[in-house]
This record gives C-alpha cells, structure tokens and sequence, in this order.
C-alpha cells in the first residue's frame, strides 16, 4: 500500500504568527504529490465562532486554486459564511486544515476495480518552513519518496545516477518534516486572515451593480443601464479601507465582455478570480480592450473619475449587453480591483448599448 501524499501549502501561517491575509478571493495555493491521482482535498476553517469546509476536486500536483470568494452565492458557500460579516468589517483570523484523499486502492484479484477510498492524511506543512532546508535542493516527489523510504538518487527521485541517496540524508529530512508538520495529532495549526475590504474597488459613476444571477436568469428583460453609441461611461476607482494609494494610471486596463462570454469566462465566481485577472493569459480573446486614446483621467484625492469613450472603433454591437473589467491593483501590487458590490451578491457592472442618442444616460 502506498504512503499518503505529501501536502506543502503557501499563504498559510503558524498560528500565533502574523497570519497571511486574504481580500476578496481565498485561495488555496501549494504542491500535493502521491503516486496515485489525487482525487479530492479537503479545507477546514474555524474562527470567530464560525465552521466551514470546502471539498475541492481533482487535485494537480501544482495548486492554485481559488476555493470562493466573498462575493459568491453558491450551493455550498465558503467565504462569506465563515466571514459573517459586512465586507467592511476588518481583518478576521482562523485557523486552517487540510485532508487529501488519493485513488490508491486494494486489488484482490487480477483484474477487478480496486476497493476501499484511498489513503487519507490530514497532516501538511508550509512551504515557507520548508523551503530552506529541504525544498531548495529537493522536489516534493523526492520529498515523497524519502518519506516513503524508497528515495534514490536516479529514477525513483528523479535526479539522475544511479547510487541510493545517503541514508542519514533522507532521515534528517523526515527528522526536519516531522518537526514542521502541520495537523494530525500535533498541536500545530495553520492559519490565515480574510479581509474582502483588502481589495480596491471600481464602480460606474451614478450605479448600483445588478445581479449576475438575475442577468442570466432572465438576459431579455434584465435591466442594465442603457448607454448610446459614442457616448462616454464614467468608471470610479476607489482605495480599499487601508487607504492604500492607487497606482498611475497606465497601470490600469478596461475591458468589455458581452454577458455570455463573461458567464462562461468566469464560471461560478461573480468576477474573474485573482489568479485569471493577472495571469498572463488575460484578457481572453474574446474580451475588448478599450485604448488610452479613449480614455481621460481625473484625480479625486486619492481616487479616480476615469471618462471612457464608447464608440464605433471598439465594434460593439447593439443591443447587446456588456459587461465592465478593470485590471489593475494599488501600490501594494497584490490585490486586484473588483467591483464595488453596495450590498448586491455577485454584482457586475455594465450596459445595454443602444443606438440613439436621445435621452442619454451619461453625460
């Protein structure tokens, strides 16, 4: 049978620590690795009179992995729930497990499918305790195999010869592994902050955001707000709560995206997540970019009043329905702008294009 995998998380702190803080999106990021598929992984998190846990599916060796965030209403809600709270309500810790199930199963005969669920560990460790004296010169599959006993230098640990890795070499690793683990029957735990109010936040001057939900329920007679071809849209950036300075403006991009393309580029989650707005793989081909010449800048103490021209060179087509994205973050370079939600679940901004220019919305 084989050993359970090996978890190593990032993002995560000691508890008694200063925890690692979370805006809007929390994120599960780190490495697993079992010989066998890694089917499910379970999170725990527990703070401020508040229990939750959140079961993530088909789990690659390489995790970056946006669990929920705060602006979501799903089935099974994480984020919000635990948070119990308005976003503005500050800084909140908890403490944080991990489960991870593997798919390795007891064979009886030749042939057959396998039985029982596979090994199960809730025992894990943070990179950052690691990364010095283990994971500098060693990856986590030989991390696995040293564990397991069976390391050698070529093959099994993938480092090329042929000789068995020094044995006391492999038991100093396990002495440094067993000493920084996480979960178990150790006392250890992991923690981590969430702050949704972390994060800056943009608007359309004059609105409140609509529902995602009731847009794609009902997209005919869903109302967004009407704006008319070669007319101007009007887009506040604001600080988060810290009052942490926004960047230069040529550190922020606007974007369109038709309501059907938005839905299925951002699955169940309100807006795109962290990882998706400053991936390099953004913005997705079907998104229009809206170009400097098109946009005008006016500072509002520490924020921004940011005039967009809507006309014909960006080939929009009426009457569709557009949806807004801003990519950007402030000065601490780490949490990226969402929209500014005033009390509405997964809220999104945008318009309905129309033709004419009478009766115009925006001025």
């Amino acid at each position: 049978m084989n050993r359970p995998s090996t978890a190593i998380t990032q993002d995560v702190s000691l508890k008694d620590s200063t925890p690692d803080e979370f805006g809007f999106d929390f994120l599960l990021v780190g490495q697993v690795y079992d010989e066998s598929a890694v089917p499910m992984l379970k999170i725990t998190a527990e703070g401020n009179g508040q229990k939750r846990e959140k079961t993530l599916n088909n789990i690659p060796q390489n995790i970056r992995i946006t669990v929920d965030s705060f602006g979501n209403s799903t089935d099974n809600p994480f984020y919000k729930p635990l948070y119990n709270g308005e976003e503005n309500g500050g800084t909140k810790k908890y403490e944080y497990g991990i489960t991870v199930t593997d798919s390795a199963k007891e064979y009886n005969n030749p042939g057959d499918f396998g039985a029982g669920t596979g090994n199960t560990t809730d025992r894990y460790y943070l990179f950052d305790d690691l990364y010095k004296p283990v994971l500098s010169a060693y990856k986590i599959q030989e991390v696995y195999a040293m564990l397991r006993g069976i390391y050698t230098s070529g093959g099994g640990g993938g480092r090329g010869g042929a000789s068995a890795v020094d044995p006391k070499t492999a038991e100093d690793v396990r002495k440094i592994l067993a000493a920084a683990q996480l979960g178990g029957e150790g006392s250890k735990k992991g923690t981590f902050a969430l702050n949704p109010s972390r994060n800056p936040r943009f608007a359309i001057a004059g609105d409140k955001p609509v529902a995602r939900d009731e847009l794609e329920a009902n997209p005919p007679t869903a109302v967004l707000p009407t704006l008319y071809l070669d007319d101007t849209l009007k887009v506040q950036l604001s600080c988060n709560l810290d009052g942490v300075p926004l960047n230069a403006p040529e550190k922020y991009n606007f974007f369109l995206m038709t309501l059907a393309d938005f839905s299925a580029y951002t699955g169940g989650l309100a807006y795109p997540s962290e990882e998706k707005i400053n991936s390099a793989d953004f913005p997705p081909a079907n998104a229009i970019r809206i170009q400097n010449s098109n946009i005008s800048w006016a500072k509002q103490g520490s924020n921004y009043l940011v005039t967009l021209k809507i006309d014909t060179e960006l080939g929009l087509s009426i009457p569709n329905k557009y949806i807004l994205l801003v990519q950007g973050t402030d000065q601490n370079e780490k949490y990226p702008l969402i929209p500014d939600l005033k009390g509405v679940d997964k809220g999104v901004y945008g318009f309905t294009l129309a033709k004419t220019v009478t009766n115009r919305r925006y001025m």
